[in-house]
């Protein structure tokens, strides 16, 4: 497929919307462009956490690469113009690189527009850094031990807070001497803990630091710390006087066990935090009100725990009354639908309109996410729509009058690219207008990228399992092809409209993919995603056996030839079906779990599972713990299995892993075990290229042994 003549082409056809439409190559052509390989990771490039500058004429993001057949990935910060002249001012497609790296992250314009704040590790731990935005050398405002994290503007400009952590006099105790010397000089390397939540995937054994809000002065270069405790804080935000700076924080008196956190404000010099919610439930994300008057905030009750749909709530500064929910009723929830092997995410909070009559957010809604408002006064209402497309928007900046949005937007066929959105005017009908501002993955023009179709079916408890399905890259109709169904994890997690690198992979081997929502999954309403409730590898399993069974109808699928796969949830549920059933031909079950008793005790989080996923503390119901773990059932299995797990995963720690290859081993299966040295749960979305790009190939090449590539 030829490319377009030049640059401008390529965005004029991009106003069209979906710019992968133009790059997917039809089932009935020749195939004169490769499918896509593993290692064609290295080549990928990613653009996220978009920022419109205060007068909506430029925009900053960050644009990140792998490092080629290396363990680490290069980001810098970007400058385009979106609005106001000609955007090959900043260069064009694009716009130009404000920063050179190695890794920045973050950009955040003060509110007058004359400097960009962004974190950068240049200087060894990401740092805070401060640039002119007309140009000139950007000057370094933080240098604590460990990091900074979240940046964010006082409303003068001349002043951030931020996050750091910062030692606490609770943090693990040395063996030898109480925390001294060992008599021959040499200080211990044993740890003792007393708390119950001592791990954390993606951070490791806790350091005995607290996160805690601080405030630095543009110029002064003294960082001041305001809050302080036994506690973690997160989320600062500056109240529109300057005085005050909310945050979030789990202040209960014990936090470990208790799944609930706060609003809370604190004099920007400094002294005693305020707490305004009422301890109900998660709290996160504040936002002011442009009169100060009110906090917008992210929570909910815990009324299903970790299945619970979050709330959009409101709260009077001043703390006189108690939280109220804008959209009381409303069954979808804030927050990105569905998941990707490409996305880099940002937390976006709630944020207000000038006037403060309405409130922004992001949600999901049957695998697409769109931007939503909720007006917030008067009664609760049903949030209104402002965009809508198979999409997933990752990532989004509001220009003051609400009247346009940079977004940063993945389809199924583009891994992402910034548009800019007009909320509010029609387009061609359920859309919304919006213009293309970058083409960041021209390449893939010279790749068949295969377009998933929709696939709904009636599950066997009489609830809709919506879902895709993708035919092989090199599709020929009257030909029967293998099939591989691909699993979410969570439960409470769900497939959408975004871009997997793994399941082209596969459909460029010869491969179909089905990748289902069943119950439990998110974005379908609040019934469906607690219907895993104390019935994992029931409901669930029962559906997804329905959904492969009108899969394998399609007279293109070799029922005889399929496949599973998925990763954490997903791979719990591998394993789960190889002992319920043998018509899979060939598993690959990534960062699993196969013993629910010892999961509750070795997974950083999962003594939570008691109080809702599962039937309560594994001791006092042992019986129904074996029950619902696929180690039981181990003697059963007759399909090869390959274990993909990585060694600091502490989710689902490798021992899960370990457990049932040994038990299979043992029992003279076929199962095979990679473990990944130096990466954790997060191995297929944020782990190290080189690592990435071996894990899909162990797929690919473990389905092909088995399932043989290709047609038949």
């Amino acid at each position: 497929m030829p490319r377009e003549a030049s640059a401008g082409n390529r965005l004029d056809r991009a106003l069209k919307d979906n710019i992968e439409e133009a790059r997917i190559l039809t089932s009935s052509a020749e195939a004169s462009v490769s499918p896509l390989r593993p290692e064609d990771l290295y080549c990928f490039t990613w653009v996220s956490d978009p920022q419109l500058s205060p007068d909506g004429r430029l925009a900053a993001y960050v644009v990140t690469k792998p490092e080629e057949k290396g363990k680490k990935y290069r980001s810098e910060i970007w400058v385009l113009r979106v609005s106001g002249g000609d955007p090959a001012a900043c260069g064009a497609p694009g716009g130009r690189r404000f920063t050179a790296g190695p890794r920045d992250k973050a950009p955040r314009w003060s509110p007058d527009g004359r400097l960009l704040a962004f974190l950068s590790d240049r200087a060894g731990d990401s740092q805070l850094f401060v640039m002119r935005t007309d140009g000139g050398e950007a000057e370094q405002l933080t240098r604590l031990a460990g990091g900074v994290s979240e940046p964010c503007w006082a409303p003068d400009s001349r002043s951030l807070a931020f996050l750091a952590r910062v030692a606490s006099n609770e943090g693990p105790t040395r063996a030898k001497d109480g925390g001294g010397d060992a008599k021959d000089g040499q200080q211990s390397d044993v740890r003792i803990y007393s708390r119950l939540h001592y791990k954390d995937n993606g951070k490791g054994l806790w350091d005995g630091k607290r996160s805690h809000v601080f405030t630095v002065a543009i110029g002064d270069g003294e960082p001041r710390q305001i809050t302080e405790g036994p506690y973690d804080d997160s989320a600062p935000s500056w109240s529109p006087c300057g005085t005050l700076v909310a945050f979030s924080s789990n202040r209960s008196e014990d936090p470990d066990r208790t799944p609930v956190s706060d609003i809370f404000v604190v004099p920007g010099s400094g002294g005693a935090a305020r707490k305004l919610t009422r301890s109900e439930g998660p709290a996160a994300q504040p936002s002011w009100s442009p009169d100060g008057k009110w906090l917008a905030y992210y929570g909910h009750r815990n009324e299903y725990r970790g299945a619970t749909l979050t709330r959009i709530k409101v709260v009077p500064a001043d703390g006189t009354a108690a939280p109220r929910d804008v959209a009381e009723g409303w069954d979808r929830s804030p927050g990105i639908a569905g998941g990707s092997d490409m996305m880099t995410t940002v937390s976006a909070a709630p944020w207000w309109s000038a006037g403060g009559s309405w409130i922004y957010f992001l949600a999901g809604d049957r695998g697409a996410t769109d931007l939503f408002r909720v007006a917030t006064g008067g009664q609760a209402a049903a949030p209104e729509r402002l965009t809508a497309g198979k999409h997933t928007i990752y990532g989004i900046s509001l220009a003051a009058d609400a009247s346009t949005a940079v977004a940063a937007v993945a389809t199924q066929t583009d891994p992402g690219n910034l548009r800019l959105l007009r909320p509010g005017q029609e387009g061609p009908p359920g859309e919304v207008r919006s213009t293309a501002l970058t083409d960041v993955n021209p390449w893939l023009s010279e790749r068949a990228v295969v377009q998933p179709e929709e696939f709904s079916v009636q599950g066997p408890d009489g609830e809709e399992i919506h879902g895709w399905i993708m035919k092989p890259t090199r599709f020929r109709p009257g030909t029967k092809y293998p099939l591989v169904l691909e699993i979410h994890g969570g439960p409470h997690a769900a497939y959408g409209y975004g871009f997997f690198h793994e399941f082209q992979v596969l459909c460029g081997e010869g491969f179909g993919v089905f990748f289902p929502n069943p119950p439990g999954s998110s974005s379908y309403g609040q019934a469906f995603e607690a219907a895993t409730h104390q019935d994992w590898g029931g409901r669930d399993f029962r559906a997804l056996m329905a959904a492969v069974d009108e899969a394998t109808a399609l007279d293109w699928v070799d029922g005889e030839r399929l496949g599973v796969t998925g990763g954490s949830f997903g791979g719990y549920m591998t394993n789960w079906i190889i002992g319920q059933t043998d018509r899979f031909k060939a598993a690959v079950t990534q960062r699993s779990t196969c013993n629910r008793y010892s999961q509750f005790g070795t997974s950083d989080i999962g003594y939570f599972q008691g109080e809702f996923e599962f039937r309560g503390n594994p001791w006092e119901e042992p019986d129904f713990y074996l029950s619902r773990s696929p180690i039981a059932y181990v003697n059963r299995v007759t399909t090869p299995l390959l274990f993909i797990h990585s060694e600091n995963d502490l989710r689902c720690p490798i021992g899960q892993a370990e457990e049932f290859y040994t038990a299979l081993r043992w029992l003279g299966k076929t199962a095979e075990l990679a473990r990944f040295p130096d990466e954790n749960h997060e191995l297929s979305r944020s782990g190290q290229p080189i690592h990435r790009v071996e894990r899909l190939t162990l797929i690919a090449e473990w389905f092909k042994k088995y399932l043989g590539g290709g047609d038949r």
